[in-house]
């Protein structure tokens, strides 16, 4: 299977310039200690050039938002300039043909990356002296001139190493580069509680060789049935969004894992995602009376619980013991004033049982 990299590019330049994509000439910048890369270039979908990168000191380039480039050049000035590329997590970069790092060979580049580097061509290091650290995930078709990498993980240090993915990968000193092949780069899974059912809701940023994803679901997170399967895309450079209701979730917590399989049954399992859902109870019939400070709740609960009353900020105003059988609790609405809340309603374990929007009267 093919592993992830999330890369965090950290960059600091003093007279670097930016070759807009748009543009024939070179926009001279001279950046501080901090830089947005989206405050700096509008190149989306084109061909990026950094010329003369780094600086006297440390600084960054961070990218700031989920971006797509033909292609990406960088090259260093001479000296010992420090430079560092930072990809934050939750951030996509996908760049469509080659990324390239040219110039001066020295140390103190540093390639951070803590979210996805998806690269459809060659990530070239041209035997520059690169650090690369974070939890990411690169996922490159070729890497070449990666023989002065090094990895604090993989060399035996402290720091964290990314996942490194190629087809191809020139590393002759530690072990960057995985070549097994990851059908999928799944930045997304999750499960949210609807009214009625439970939404899915998971995202890739590529696939490879995908033939299907199984959908599966479990009352106590050990015990997974099989829910659905949901073809794949194949072969997919592209962000996907994928979709499916659980129609009949358990009542309570419901868990979900997804397994996705190549073409020639190849499966990986991903993380397992959970979801409260209580949107079949039987709703509250929360009866009031004028000049009493009593709210009569209708349901039957079948043990003593504690009631909640919410505003619609989210913050709570009373809470009251709800006696089992009698239905009712009762609450101070002194300085309550005539407008929506949320009732809610808990047993001993913390367990939601109901909750109800109503208009204090």
């Amino acid at each position: 299977m093919k592993k992830l990299l999330l890369i965090g590019i950290l960059l600091v330049a003093s007279n670097t310039i930016f070759s807009q994509c748009s543009e024939s000439t070179d926009a001279y910048k001279n950046l501080g200690s901090a830089v947005n890369l989206s405050a700096e270039i509008n190149c989306s979908g084109g061909d990026v050039v950094l010329n003369l990168v780094g600086s006297n000191g440390s600084g960054s380039i961070t990218f700031d938002q989920n971006l797509t480039f033909n292609s990406f050049d960088v090259t260093f000035q001479n000296g010992n300039k420090p430079a560092q590329f930072i990809i934050p997590a939750g951030i996509t970069i996908h760049i469509t043909n080659d990324f390239t790092f040219g110039g001066q060979p020295d140390k103190d580049k540093f390639l951070v990356v803590e979210g996805t580097l998806i690269i459809g061509g060659t990530l070239d290091f041209g035997d520059l002296q690169f650090e690369i650290d974070g939890n990411g995930t690169i996922d490159a078709k070729d890497i070449i001139g990666a023989g002065d990498i090094t990895c604090a993980a993989a060399d035996g240090g402290t720091g964290t190493c990314p996942l490194v993915t190629s087809e191809t990968c020139e590393d002759a000193t530690n072990d960057f580069c995985t070549t097994s092949v990851m059908p999928i780069v799944l930045t997304y899974f999750g499960a949210e509680a609807l009214l009625h059912e439970v939404k899915l809701t998971w995202i890739t940023a590529s696939e490879e060789n995908n033939d299907y994803y199984t959908i599966e679901k479990s009352s106590n997170g050990v015990d997974f049935l099989e829910l659905a399967e949901v073809d794949g895309a194949g072969n997919s450079l592209e962000v996907l969004n994928y979709r499916l209701l659980d129609k009949s979730p358990f009542q309570g917590v419901s868990y979900y894992r997804l397994k996705q399989t190549d073409y020639d049954g190849t499966n990986e399992t991903f993380k397992v995602v959970a979801a409260e859902f209580y949107g079949d109870v039987e709703p509250m019939k929360i009866t009031q009376h004028f000049g009493s400070n009593e709210l009569n709740i209708s349901n039957n609960f079948d043990e003593e619980n504690t009631a909640y009353i919410y505003d619609m900020m989210g913050r709570s105003q009373k809470i009251g013991a709800l006696q089992a059988g009698n239905n009712k609790v009762i609450l101070n609405r002194t300085g309550l004033p005539s407008k929506i809340y949320v009732l809610k309603v808990v047993n001993a374990l913390g367990k939601v049982l109901a909750t109800q929007k109503f208009v204090m009267q």
